[in-house]
């Protein structure tokens, strides 16, 4: 058995418990500067564009009961008592995070500092646990896979928190001196270990010249997520069991065509949606659409205006066989759309863990300003709920797996993959979680 692949346009959007070992993480990072008076202007100014913008472009013109224009005086007043840029840069994320929106954030300049820890933590269950380290960093010597992490500079991380926590970790913090309260995985002691040293490289922060932003939120730490969304992948899993890792819906209908083609010449479809985080719904119907001889309704937006519902055109010879989705809490919005059609539709059997719960339509929106330096920054903005043929709303609640399956502690030191393994039996093969680990369709890039 052998994995192939392609390449595939990679994106990063986000989605990373529970008593606690504290674990001081001190990088060697550039000094935190006073912010000048210069850029609190300016990041006055980003908060007042971005307020603007969402005051005329929220899906909800009631925002959820909140008193919009309060808010932003709430926010605008923090910034004036801001003493970082960091700080200032935190703030403009919270006026948007106080809609408590999936789908709507701050994305700042590149010029803000970055940071990378040199591991990767996601949410297991209801429990955030370390699931990458990244070799010859602090990180590698203080922490160890399966480690429960609580909070971040006393956040608090839940499922709720979990995104607001690695936006503020991954682009916000800017040299501060961050305290990680953990839970040792081996033995479940608590206690303090300082770190002395950094795991990635920051810059100092400032909004120099051109600072572009990205357009997504960041990972815990880039390069170790993004190793798993460089490459759609496949490979024939026994005689009649086809896995196929789509990494997210950006694949347009020929590659679906023929991955597709290829999967009608088995029984069953292993399709995993670990970690994907959703992509254009357009491609999500064209893909819905070979699972059925029929079409289906997908969702209907709801927003200020009236939208036509979304809906997957049937495809001549679609796959009749056996279907199963893997999902994780990663899993978010266009593949939670997948997983809870096929639910709905009693079309496959969902395998793994409750999704995120991010599902909303949104819209991506550009600023600068400046011009020697111009600043960029960007804002995503949620333009629709999105209502599924049941009458409901995937926001805030996520998928639950019909067969609720995750990997502990143990199994994520071991290099184990019981999620595979139990979806190979739910498909009539015997196959272990390590055997399936070593056919998992993530190839990670050794890193440096």
């Amino acid at each position: 058995m052998r994995w192939k692949a392609r390449g595939v346009p990679a994106v990063c959007l986000s989605v990373f418990l529970a008593g606690v070992f504290s674990v001081r993480i001190r990088a060697q990072r550039a000094s935190q500067a006073k912010i000048s008076r210069l850029d609190r202007e300016r990041a006055e100014l980003m908060l007042h564009n971005i307020h603007e913008t969402v005051r005329k472009n929220y899906y909800d013109p009631d925002f959820h009961g909140i008193n919009i224009e309060a808010k932003y005086q709430q926010y605008e007043d923090l910034i004036s008592r801001a003493s970082t840029l960091s700080d200032a840069m935190d703030d403009i994320s919270g006026y948007l995070e106080s809609l408590n929106d999936s789908h709507t954030y701050f994305v700042p300049p590149n010029g803000v500092q970055r940071f990378r820890y040199g591991f990767q933590m996601r949410m297991i269950g209801e429990h955030c646990l370390v699931t990458q380290i990244r070799a010859g960093t602090a990180a590698a010597w203080k922490l160890h896979l399966g480690d429960e992490i609580a909070a971040v500079d006393g956040r608090a991380i839940s499922r709720q928190t979990f995104p607001s926590v690695e936006q503020y970790l991954k682009t916000l913090t800017a040299g501060k001196e961050l305290e990680f309260s953990i839970r040792n995985a081996e033995s479940g002691a608590r206690g303090e270990v300082e770190l002395d040293e950094s795991a990635g490289r920051g810059r100092a922060a400032e909004l120099g010249a051109d600072s572009v932003s990205s357009g997504s939120r960041s990972m815990a730490d880039p390069q170790l997520a993004m190793s798993d969304l460089l490459q759609e992948r496949w490979m024939d899993f026994g005689k009649s069991v086809l896995v196929w890792k789509l990494p997210w819906f950006g694949i347009g209908p020929a590659d679906s065509d023929s991955m597709m083609r290829k999967a009608k010449k088995d029984s069953t479809l292993v399709l995993d949606l670990r970690g994907n985080p959703g992509g254009p719904i357009e491609n999500l119907a064209y893909i819905i659409g070979w699972f059925f001889n029929h079409d289906v309704t997908i969702a209907t937006p709801v927003g200020r205006r009236r939208m036509k519902p979304v809906v997957a055109k049937a495809h001549r010879g679609a796959f009749e066989g056996k279907l199963i989705v893997l999902v994780d809490s990663a899993s978010a919005s266009a593949a939670e759309l997948f997983a809870r059609v096929m639910q709905i539709e009693h079309r496959g059997i969902v395998v793994g863990d409750r999704t995120a719960g991010a599902v909303m339509e949104s819209r991506l929106f550009f600023f600068h300003f400046g011009i020697a330096p111009v600043i960029h920054y960007q804002a995503t903005i949620t333009r629709a709920d999105l209502i599924m043929s049941d009458g409901r709303s995937l926001e805030g609640l996520g998928v639950i797996p019909d067969v609720l399956v995750n990997p502990t502690a143990s199994d994520l030191s071991a290099g184990r993959d019981p999620v595979l393994a139990r979806a190979a039996q739910l498909a009539g093969l015997s196959v272990s979680a390590e055997e399936a680990e070593e056919f998992s369709p993530f190839q990670r890039i050794p890193l440096q």
